[in-house]
């Protein structure tokens, strides 16, 4: 990088944000091929956020997403972990309600909402009143901007915010990218202390849920029961973010 333009190593060819070539050191043409194909970029909770499309295309919506002000909130820290798994089945992960007892041995929250709307799908539990959740949490709401981005709201005691980006990185293995912010507890030290726990809270599950997901076999129609949550309601929005093969 520099001067905010990308400057290639091997010939020292200059490109701009748009990805046109503006300056060539040995030379005073540029060709009209002198041109790379730019992505829209976004930057939003400490993330690099790049939209890709097979043919190039532009995008034709783009996410809503709420923004964090510095005075109510601290961007903690983030983690990483690339796993054999697609993009649509850590979305549809959320939704599996018996999984949190059996994988994370946590009480089996109640679904009070599951709705695609447009491209933004809206997910909220609530601990059921008997679970040791409920003393320090109401509920947990979540919005999916498309299958790639997702904002976990913990409201309660001590409200957080955790940002989850999908990264594909073929048809069988994904990034997955995880950033955990913290409402302002007066003193640094304590909302660092919270921000800790949230981080290995949360960091733990995805840990636990990462050897099933690498294991697991995709059912293209699975058997399902009272319980198991909205699963083919989740798959058919999903399917407005793909593209026929041609």
């Amino acid at each position: 990088m520099q001067d905010g333009c990308i400057v290639c190593p091997f010939h020292a060819w200059t490109y701009d944000g748009d990805g046109q070539c503006i300056d060539i050191p040995y030379s005073d043409h540029i060709p009209e091929r002198g041109k790379l194909h730019a992505y829209p970029v976004m930057e939003w909770a400490g993330l690099v956020i790049v939209y890709f499309h097979p043919d190039n295309s532009a995008p034709e919506w783009a996410p809503d997403f709420p923004d964090f002000d510095p005075k109510q909130w601290t961007l903690y820290n983030s983690r990483r972990w690339t796993a054999r798994v697609h993009v649509q089945e850590i979305g549809e992960n959320g939704l599996d309600m018996p999984h949190f007892h059996t994988v994370h041995s946590a009480d089996i929250p109640d679904m009070v909402r599951a709705e695609g709307v447009g491209q933004k799908y809206f997910i909220s539990v609530k601990p059921r009143p008997s679970s040791e959740q409920a003393k320090y949490l109401d509920g947990i709401d979540r919005t999916l901007w498309g299958l790639g981005i997702s904002i976990n709201y913990f409201e309660g005691a001590v409200p957080a915010r955790v940002v989850i980006t999908r990264t594909p990185i073929d048809e069988q293995v994904s990034e997955i990218t995880v950033v955990f912010i913290r409402r302002n507890q007066g003193e640094a030290k304590t909302t660092a202390l919270f921000g800790k726990a949230l981080m290995e809270r949360i960091s733990s599950e995805i840990e636990q849920d990462i050897p099933i997901w690498e294991n697991k076999l995709y059912a293209v129609h699975p058997a399902l029961t009272k319980g198991d949550g909205p699963i083919t309601a989740w798959r058919n929005w999903c399917q407005q973010f793909y593209i026929e093969e041609s």
